[in-house]
């Protein structure tokens, strides 16, 4: 990646790939059983996302069959609109 110092991934990475897989695993669980979020914040924030019916996926990582993709550092559970 053009413009990224080498440590700033060595940090990113440092949990592990096998870490990172099983929390956005139960991150996912969580999404899954749950109809919707609610963030808020001191300042004011106040927002409610429902995404019930939606998949939830899990980035783990783990890229091995065509058509699959991910990030890095793996480790998130997302909902697309």
């Amino acid at each position: 990646m053009a413009q990224v110092d080498v440590s700033v991934l060595e940090t990113a990475l440092a949990p592990g790939l096998a870490e990172a897989a099983a929390r956005a695993r139960a991150l996912a669980a969580r999404l899954r059983a749950a109809a919707g979020v609610r963030l808020t914040a001191p300042g004011g924030t106040d927002l409610q996302l429902t995404f019930a019916g939606r998949p939830v996926h899990a980035d783990t990582g783990w890229v091995r069959q065509p058509g699959d993709f991910g990030n890095l550092p793996a480790g998130e559970a997302y909902v697309a609109p």
